[in-house]
């Protein structure tokens, strides 16, 4: 079985309420998770139209009538689809009130403006689409040779992380334990695997389950930074801050800049000073 090289490993960064909780993860054909959420107008404050009393020609006023603003706004929300909609009609309101009373140069700025977001919302969204394609088609591909008996332990690995990566826990799990069953690979490579299952483990809820599985992973790779920021995380969940600060502590041994370590590690080390005192 090839190799998985771990500087081909693709990081899946899940924010906790406490602290970065990270999978180092490979996969056959990696698709990045960079999603971001579109920012949303909507409950957005639309000012109030002001009557502006002015001269003007028929001429002048023929040629304001002729700038539309709603008409490319409701359409490029219809191609991006249901969801953008109401957010295009929102958008729409705000500029168009903004614009009434400006000269036809201002009106098309703002114009410009909106059409610049919505664009970059319509991306975003397809990048979530294509994302999402992706990973049923590897889990299509890998699911048929695990069905047939033909999965090896990379295979099964590689399917258990691509469930992680839809959310579906109890499926990456049960993949990832044939993964670890079945390894033929080199022990520190299977450090990863331990981290990808002790993740999902956490994700459920199950932290002491999870710790054991990080703690499989430190020992097999010494220096797997990510899987002892995992390790303290986990112990801080199940209350106990002295495991956790030796784990932020071996962090920093072998990656002294980690910011999640050493913000983790002060801020223990402050609390069981408080603690003693008492």
């Amino acid at each position: 079985m090839a190799q998985m090289a771990i500087s081909r490993a693709t990081p899946m960064v899940v924010a906790s309420t406490r602290a970065v909780h990270t999978v180092a993860i490979r996969t056959r054909s990696p698709v990045s998770l960079g999603l971001a959420r579109v920012g949303s107008v909507r409950g957005a404050a639309i000012p109030q139209q002001r009557v502006v009393q002015c001269r003007a020609t028929s001429a002048e006023t023929e040629k304001v009538k002729s700038v539309k603003v709603a008409e490319p706004i409701a359409t490029l929300g219809a191609v991006v689809g249901l969801g953008w909609a109401s957010e295009a009609q929102a958008l729409e309101q705000v500029f168009g009130d903004v614009a009434l009373g400006l000269d036809t140069s201002v009106q098309l700025l703002y114009l410009s403006a909106l059409l610049a977001l919505l664009a970059a919302g319509s991306f975003l969204v397809v990048r979530q689409v294509l994302v999402r394609r992706e990973l049923e088609t590897t889990a299509k591909d890998i699911g048929e040779k695990v069905r047939s008996g033909r999965a090896e332990s990379e295979e099964y690995f590689e399917l258990g992380v691509v469930m992680l990566r839809k959310k579906s826990f109890t499926q990456a799990i049960k993949n990832l334990e044939m993964a670890l069953n079945t390894w033929d690979g080199e022990p520190e490579e299977k450090a990863q695997a331990y981290n990808a299952l002790g993740y999902a483990y956490f994700q459920q809820e199950k932290f002491p389950q999870a710790v054991k599985e990080y703690k499989q992973a430190v020992e097999l790779q010494p220096g797997y930074v990510t899987a002892w920021n995992n390790l303290g995380n986990a112990y801080e969940k199940i209350k106990q801050p002295e495991q956790a600060l030796e784990a932020y502590q071996e962090t920093l041994s072998y990656a002294p800049d980690n910011e999640i370590a050493k913000q983790r590690a002060d801020m223990l080390s402050r609390r069981l000073t408080r603690l003693q005192r008492m």
